[in-house]
């Protein structure tokens, strides 16, 4: 079996040392780059990781110095890392297997390692402190066929490849994917093993690369028997026992166990329990950590037919390792012994078979769970989508085959009595007949006693009598010729009879297998159990619920989140039911949660920024929803501009959602930073909303007013400051930014910042500059004034008034006259 696509046959060569999988072939790309940023991360390096390995953080492939957080400790193994197999745990005295002696680069060098011929990419994160960095050990799907998954990790192929999840690598900047890959991790536990990085470092002098598979065995069977003390006939139970063990990894402990029935009648028995870990088996102590014993519980079924059958049983693991082992019974037929008529007595029991085909199934699943972000120490709702599987069309096709093999066995039933009816009409026959055959008998002797009653005649003689012996003694023959036919008629009926009475009994077992299936659906219609939430491990909410079958219902979990992490929703976690689930690997689904960001962007003309609202997965299927605030500074006039004037802007933003697209964000406030103001204005100054639908909003500077004649700047139509003068109107500014008339030439730049909107509390800064060149003398006509005729208009203006002798009596200065 091949899965999910091409697989390419596996060539290993050797090449300057190292090895690579499927180097000679020419279908082989390395695509993931090692990290290029160093020996610190660098978010923002073009050879930094995304991929589903670590939902919403960063990877990279490491490189030789880069360190990890918070230990600080180099990350390098060699650019290629090699795992050594093990039998068994080797803190249990596990032994290596399957390895060979190359040449690699490891962490301290070229060296000859022990391992096995196949190369692993090493991936590692995160870096953002929000956890300890760890690795990630992948490669290539097409690079892993079924020959390494029962060669390197003791697995069933056919199991592990459509179990174990598929992780997509892309290149965080450009979003170029570099494919599909296996986590080393996930194969080794769907195999029934464990992978490590080997921490302790045991591997020095062996590998240096440090990577290792630990593998385990598939089930043992060590006894297989016909248990002491059953019967062996037709239609009584012949009971069996088995045991042995199994040795799947991280405690999982459930198994199938079937036994198929072959000989004259053909059948199978199956059922699931689970075996108790902690137990040795002595033959394998070094898989102690891993065992678990299983053995049979009641275990039987009834031969309906003498003969030889071959009992196959199959033991099956929790990741579908299988192992067999058939044993031969001899079935003889019941007991018999002579009865009143001389005829056989039946010993039919009262029910055949009855044990029920089919092993309820059960499947609860967690379908959905949102991670919403709240503030931080604030509560948060988590909505848990949870399900239970309908099954009912498996039991209706069982109660189908069921029903169509009690009618079928009814019909023969019936067929039996029809021929006993027959049979019975025959043996009235021949007793009809032997009954007229004594009364000719009867007759016949009568007539002979009465012949030879008669006295002798005249002459003396007797009446010849001779001829009724041969009459009576053909009619006794005959008599007994039909008492043999009625008797062997009679036991016809009476082998008819249990032949019915066994269909009876075959009737009975179908009908108990019915009546318990229906048992089971009234049994399990209804099923109680807890769903649990926990976030970074810790508990955080309970709930009891109850499901019929292909039911949904959606939970909510109220609870105050502390910080960013995952959320784990798990349906059953005892597994305390009394029947085992078909699955388990649906239980739970996680989903990250975080808490609101209260970002703002950095500084530009167009600024942007965004942050996750809500996380979902659905069925494993993961999903972000962000909300995004964007700014931009538009209609800036003028862009250069004198000393004493002033320039307006626009400023707009935009909101959007993903999650709630109808959730609108307004800002709340915006605030105008300006490196320079006008007298008696502050240089920090609130922006006014001019317009907004809810989602594009528009800012503008507030009004400002002008002195005609002092040019003052008030931001008040009514100013309180005690420069101001009533007698010099104010004019109405507009929406704009004044300078003073003093102010120096130069560029400047001026930031907006505005928010706060949305579940973050988004905000943006916006920046611009404007360029002051000049004052607004610039603009004054310059003409020569006399002292005696100093104003043009006759009258002075209103700023000289009661200033006029300042230049009329400079009169005789100017004219030089003493």
């Amino acid at each position: 079996m091949i899965r999910k696509g091409l697989r390419i046959s596996m060539i290993f060569v050797m090449l300057l040392g190292s090895l690579f999988p499927f180097e000679a072939s020419a279908a082989y790309t390395e695509k993931i780059p090692i990290y290029t940023g160093g020996s610190t991360f660098d978010a923002n390096n073009d050879t930094v990781l995304q991929s589903n390995l670590l939902p919403y953080k960063d990877l990279v492939r490491v490189n030789s110095v880069i360190k990890d957080y918070p230990n600080n400790l180099t990350l390098w193994k060699g650019p290629r890392r090699y795992a050594t197999l093990f039998n068994g745990h080797p803190d249990d005295g596990g032994r290596m297997q399957g390895n060979t002696t190359f040449s690699a680069e490891t962490k301290t060098g070229v060296k000859n390692i022990t391992a096995y011929q196949f190369a692993w990419i090493h991936l590692a994160g995160p870096f953002d402190r929000s956890e300890p960095t760890t690795a990630r050990v992948i490669q290539d799907v097409n690079y892993i066929d079924d020959s390494m998954i029962r060669n390197m990790f003791n697995g069933n192929p056919d199991y592990v490849l459509n179990t174990s999840p598929e992780y997509y690598v892309m290149n965080k900047k450009s979003r170029e994917n570099y494919g599909n890959y296996y986590w080393i991790r996930d194969l080794a536990r769907d195999s029934g093993g464990e992978a490590d990085n080997d921490p302790e470092e045991t591997l020095t002098g062996v590998n240096e690369t440090y990577l290792r598979i630990v593998k385990t065995d598939y089930p043992d069977i060590t006894k297989f028997q016909v248990k002491s003390g059953s019967a062996t006939e037709v239609g009584k139970k012949l009971e069996l026992e088995f045991e042995g063990y199994e040795y799947v990894s991280e405690g999982r402990n459930n198994y199938k166990w079937l036994i198929e029935v072959t000989g004259p009648k053909n059948g199978t028995i199956s059922g699931s329990r689970t075996s108790t870990k902690g137990t040795i088996n002595p033959a394998k102590p070094y898989l102690k950590r891993y065992t678990g014993k299983f053995t049979s519980g009641s275990t039987y079924f009834t031969p309906a037919a003498a003969g030889t059958y071959n009992l196959k049983l199959t033991i099956t693991d929790a990741v579908q390792r299988s192992t067999s082992k058939t044993i031969t019974v001899t079935v003889g037929n019941p007991s018999s012994g002579g009865g009143g008529s001389g005829g056989a007595t039946c010993d039919a029991p009262s029910i055949i078979g009855g044990d029920l085909r089919y092993q309820y199934e059960l499947d609860l699943q967690v379908t959905k769970i949102k991670g919403e972000t709240v503030d931080q120490n604030t509560t948060t709702s988590t909505p848990v989508e949870i399900y239970r599987k309908d099954f009912s069309a498996s039991r209706a096709a069982v109660r189908s085959e069921i029903q169509s093999d009690k009618q079928r066995v009814e019909n023969e039933k019936a067929q039996l009595e029809s021929q006993k009816t027959q049979l019975e009409s025959q043996k009235r026959q021949l007793e009809s007949q032997k009954a007229q055959l004594e009364s000719q008998l009867a007759s016949a002797q009568s007539a002979k006693t009465s012949c030879e009653a008669t006295p002798p005649d005249k002459d003396g003689k007797k009446p010849d009598c001779s001829g009724y012996n041969s009459q009576i003694s053909n009619l006794q023959n005959q008599i007994e010729a039909k008492q043999k036919e009625i008797e062997a008629k009679q036991k016809e009926i009476e082998r008819k009879e249990c032949e019915i009475a066994t269909k009876e009994a075959e009737i009975a077992g179908f009908q108990k297998e019915l009546d318990d299936l229906q048992a089971l659906e009234d049994q399990w219609e209804t099923i109680n159990t807890d769903v649990l939430l926990t976030f970074n491990g810790v508990q955080k909410g309970a709930q009891s619920v109850s499901l019929r079958e292909g039911e949904r219902k959606t939970l909510y979990f109220n609870w105050t989140l502390p910080s960013n992490g995952t959320i784990k929703a798990e349906i059953n976690p005892r597994r305390d039911l009394g029947i085992d689930e078909v699955t388990y690997s649906n239980n739970s689904l996680t989903t990250p949660i975080y808490i609101a960001t209260w970002e703002m962007s950095s500084c530009n003309i167009n600024s942007s920024v965004s942050a996750v609202v809500m996380t979902e997965n659905i069925q494993g299927s993961s999903r972000i929803y962000r909300e995004y605030f964007s700014g931009s500074i538009t209609n800036l006039h003028p862009k250069k501009l004198r000393a004493g004037y002033g320039f307006t802007y626009t400023a707009q933003t935009n909101y959007s959602n993903e999650y709630r697209p109808s959730t609108t964000g307004i800002p709340t406030a915006a605030v105008a930073s300006y490196n320079y103001a006008a007298e008696e204005i502050s240089n920090v100054q609130n922006l006014d909303l001019i317009s907004t639908n809810g989602f594009l909003s528009t800012l503008q500077p507030k009004k400002y007013y002008v002195s005609r004649y002092s040019g003052l700047v008030f931001d008040s139509p009514n100013p309180s400051s005690s420069k101001y003068d009533p007698s010099d109107p104010l004019i109405d500014g507009g929406r704009k930014w004044y300078s003073p008339f003093e102010q120096k030439d130069g560029i400047y730049p001026f930031d907006v910042q505005i928010g706060r909107v949305g579940v973050n509390h988004l905000g943006v800064c916006l920046r611009d500059q404007v360029e002051i060149k000049g004052t607004a003398m610039d603009d004054f006509v310059k003409r020569s004034v006399l002292p005696d005729h100093p104003f043009p208009a006759q009258s002075p203006g209103w700023n000289w008034i009661g200033k006029e002798n300042i230049i009329t009596k400079l009169k005789d200065w100017f004219y030089n006259n003493d």
